[in-house]
């Protein structure tokens, strides 16, 4: 019988964990600072590296856009790397999604 049950054990351990689904950015707050001279596409790169994601810009991004400089020194504290994508991108008027291992950013509609 205590055969019968750490087995049983087991297949439900299995189980549970195959159906699971991993988080894609991690939740671990982060402490980042951006020097105002720092490109919009720098930023979203670093993030990227962080999360080991590929960042890709639709074509509705302007290459100027993505070269510009943030333009002011920005220190996040304690902070997911996906409130970092959010308040970057919501500072140059665009958006971005989530699609499997990669954080496509592209302009507001």
């Amino acid at each position: 019988m205590h055969t019968l049950l750490a087995v049983g054990f087991s297949l439900l351990t299995t189980v549970a964990a195959n159906q699971a689904q991993p988080s894609v950015l991690s939740t671990n707050p982060i402490t980042l600072t951006f020097l105002e001279r720092v490109t919009f596409e720098e930023v979203m790169t670093t993030v990227g590296q962080l999360s080991q994601m590929t960042v890709e810009f639709d074509q509705t991004v302007s290459e100027e856009l993505r070269r510009s400089p943030i333009g002011k020194t920005i220190t996040m504290r304690d902070v997911t790397l996906e409130h970092v994508i959010g308040v970057m991108s919501t500072m140059k008027g665009l958006a971005y999604r989530i699609d499997g291992k990669t954080i496509v950013i592209f302009k507001k509609p």
